[in-house]
């Protein structure tokens, strides 16, 4: 008879078996005969936390009086047109010589596509709008998408503060398509990396001609040696711990105030909300599943509101304006699963090894739901019940080899291959996720959760 482990893997060895079983826990051998667990509680989501929102950021990119900034976004903007994307931005004028502009180099042409700032003519349908050239007041047509560089030329006798936003990019790879012999581009994830050409031919020059490692916010020329087209693909460097889109709360728009601060506008559901954020550096990857702050705790919504919330700093959090770069996370501050007394968006992205100290309105307020608390009161009760990493395994398109981060097969972020490879690196309170498939090993587990994606069977 087939060993197998069939309707959900979803068990929590340490907390959900009557006490006798408990002592058999630390030893769990599935071998050679028919095993059949049945949990008895629902299944996990996978990765999909339904009480968080997908991540959106800003980077601060300084452009000095009278000069060229070589920059590009990692972000996947709102709206990709400057309109959008730069409104109350850099300085427009009636004069073509003096308004400030964009430029991007087309490589068909070959040359520069342009975009100017109009202002001054005191007509609404003009002023504060980008145009192909003054002559025409034909709209931009210009968009500014992740993975592209551009130039930003000020005009003007004073350095200005040029802010990116939009969704952080979460596809697990991106596509560049370089033309010989000059392309621009830019990283189209937050992180940075060597300047390690796909052929050994190519170089990658900054804006000055010199090489160098590639920076977040900074765009670069691609000197194509050969004559053919380059496509060349780049894996996203972190993991994606997010639900799909279109779950709530959703964060739809982020804008810069004329004050320099950021506004969030968020789709909310249920009747309070978190704000969680994590300061960027130009050369440091993003770090998704641990390291936030706690902006904001216990914000009061109504259900389905469009909720608007201006970041302007506070106790040991800068003003976006003093720093590079910020991402922001929304998150349900009602819901509380294991019934812990911390919402569980704080306990998945709060929490280290067990402690919350998520700044300075953590240490203040405490992390229990709904209440101020005392922060050492809320360490130790979660020190038990961490709420850890999800690792991916599927014996069919996994590899054991990769972080196991995310459920595709996605270069070295995608699933590990076996179970016993998930193990070795798992932590009390980890959850690993198996896909549906046939798997030829033996395993121990003790300490962390089991799930399933479709019916598991071990031989």
């Amino acid at each position: 008879m087939k060993p197998a482990l069939t309707h959900s893997l979803t068990h929590s060895l340490t907390h959900s078996l009557p006490d006798p079983l408990k002592p058999f826990l630390g030893f769990w051998i599935v071998q050679s005969a028919l095993l059949l667990l049945v949990a008895s509680v629902p299944c996990l989501a996978d990765s999909t936390n339904a009480w968080v929102s997908r991540p959106v950021g800003v980077i601060q990119i300084q452009v000095p009086e009278q000069s060229f900034q070589l920059v590009s976004t990692p972000f996947d903007a709102f709206d990709p047109s400057p309109d959008a994307l730069l409104a109350g931005q850099l300085t427009g004028s009636t004069n073509e010589a003096t308004a400030d502009r964009l430029l991007k180099w087309d490589p068909r042409i070959p040359g520069y596509l342009s975009a100017f700032k109009a202002d001054g003519t005191g007509l609404a349908d003009i002023d504060g709008k980008w145009f192909t050239g003054f002559d025409s007041l034909l709209p931009a047509d210009l968009t500014v998408e992740p993975g592209e560089g551009f130039f930003i030329q000020n005009r003007q006798n004073e350095a200005q503060s040029v802010f990116l936003a939009g969704k952080v990019t979460l596809d697990a790879a991106h596509t560049l398509v370089l033309e010989p012999p000059l392309s621009l581009f830019g990283s189209p994830y937050l992180a940075g990396r060597e300047p390690v050409t796909p052929e050994p031919s190519d170089r990658i020059l900054d804006a000055h001609g010199e090489p160098g490692p590639l920076q977040t916010g900074k765009g670069y020329w691609y000197h194509r040696q050969s004559d053919e087209t380059l496509v060349w693909t780049h894996v996203r460097p972190y993991a994606d711990p997010f639900p799909p889109e279109g779950s709530l709360p959703d964060i739809e728009g982020l804008h810069v105030t004329q004050d320099r601060d950021v506004t969030l506008s968020i789709r909310c559901t249920g009747d309070r909300l978190d704000i969680f954020y994590k300061d960027l550096s130009p050369a440091t990857p993003l770090v998704t599943e641990t390291g936030w702050l706690a902006a904001a705790l216990d914000v009061p919504v109504k259900d389905g509101l469009l909720l608007e919330w201006t970041d302007r700093g506070g106790p040991g959090r800068q003003t976006v304006r003093e720093v590079f770069g910020r991402c922001y996370l929304a998150a349900r501050a009602d819901i509380d699963l294991d019934g812990n007394g911390i919402p569980d968006a704080r306990e998945r992205f709060l929490f280290t090894d067990g402690v919350c100290d998520a700044g300075p309105v953590v240490r203040e307020r405490g992390c229990l739901t709904g209440r101020g608390g005392d922060a050492g009161q809320a360490h130790q009760s979660v020190a038990s019940v961490r709420k850890g990493k999800v690792i991916y395994v599927d014996a069919a398109k996994g590899d054991d080899g990769n972080h196991g981060f995310v459920s595709a097969a996605a270069g070295a972020d995608g699933p590990k291959r076996t179970i016993r490879a998930a193990l070795r690196v798992a932590e009390p309170g980890d959850t690993i996720s198996v896909a549906g498939g046939v798997y030829n090993e033996s395993i121990q587990v003790s300490g962390v959760k089991l799930t399933s994606r479709g019916r598991v069977v071990l031989r």
